[in-house]
């Protein structure tokens, strides 16, 4: 088994060597923890730990929209004063290199945050869509999927917020539907809006040079393609996540490097001679 100092050294020459192809990283929710946001599962204060398989369904929308409501409001709340942390920072002054050298990187990420847009990444791919938006409940409405969506900060919550019940969740301006939270519920299919940008992901996957995963968990369906994909097209694989251990998980080829992101992407930039911008340059 190679010590921790042999799969560091082969993350960045395997970064360094990708030259004008495309790097894709794949993050998860322990990215943000660092910005202070619980994740999903995994943690004591995961968002998750309580009934994860009803609260994020739209069969539980459908059911009780005041509970989804009152759901998204709180990660919203939770959400408000988060900034990037240093690994959001680095991701983008990665792509920024990446480029410059004739190159592409992309991340297709979990979160809905928009922590990485905010730290400057351009090649982006929400595929569970982003907290900055809402959309009408109604399918085929022009506010709602598959194409259409509001912006957040448009709606009025002031009624809901003062008296959370189903009959204050704020409606549609064009249908009058309730409106839902913009992103991929647990009994929704990455194919139901043209924004989790599904097809673009699996074209990443299959040009892919190599593949990074930081802070996720693999339990969602988009980390089985893309693992899947790099399997396939036998490209390294490594997994940024100081939760994971090495075991049958990565026996495929698979290298693992027990680290916080928040630590090891600002080291892999001043190893490569990369400057990360300010935080204030940033925003």
């Amino acid at each position: 088994m190679a010590s921790e100092q042999e799969n560091w050294a082969r993350f960045r020459e395997v970064i360094e060597d990708a030259g004008d192809g495309l790097i894709l990283f794949g993050t998860g929710a322990g990215i943000s923890k660092a910005s202070g946001i619980p994740t999903f599962r995994g943690d004591e204060d995961a968002l998750w730990e309580i009934n994860p398989q009803i609260l994020g369904t739209y069969a539980y929308f459908e059911e009780t929209p005041k509970g989804h409501w009152e759901w998204f409001l709180m990660r919203l709340r939770a959400y408000y004063n988060c900034q990037p942390n240093p690994a959001h920072y680095a991701m983008a002054a990665l792509e920024s290199w990446q480029r410059k050298r004739g190159g592409k990187m992309g991340v297709i990420t979990q979160n809905v945050d928009l922590l990485h847009d905010r730290a400057g990444t351009r090649e982006l791919i929400h595929i569970h869509g982003d907290m900055g938006h809402v959309r009408c409940s109604r399918y085929g409405c022009k506010l709602g999927a598959p194409y259409g969506k509001i912006p957040y900060e448009d709606v009025d919550f002031s009624a809901f917020e003062k008296e959370p019940s189903d009959d204050n969740v704020p409606r549609c301006p064009s249908c009058g539907s309730l409106l839902r939270i913009h992103a991929l519920l647990f009994d929704e299919y990455y194919s139901s809006h043209v924004d989790y940008r599904m097809q673009d992901a699996l074209n990443w996957i299959r040009e892919a040079k190599v593949m990074i995963f930081v802070g996720t968990s693999f339990s969602v369906g988009i980390t089985s393609s893309m693992v899947e994909g790099a399997l396939k097209n036998k490209i390294p694989i490594f997994s940024l996540n100081p939760a994971n251990e090495e075991d049958a998980l990565f026996e495929a080829g698979w290298t693992n490097l027990s680290v916080k992101a928040e630590e090891a992407l600002p080291r892999l930039c001043e190893e490569l001679g990369i400057e990360i911008p300010s935080v204030a340059s940033a925003l």
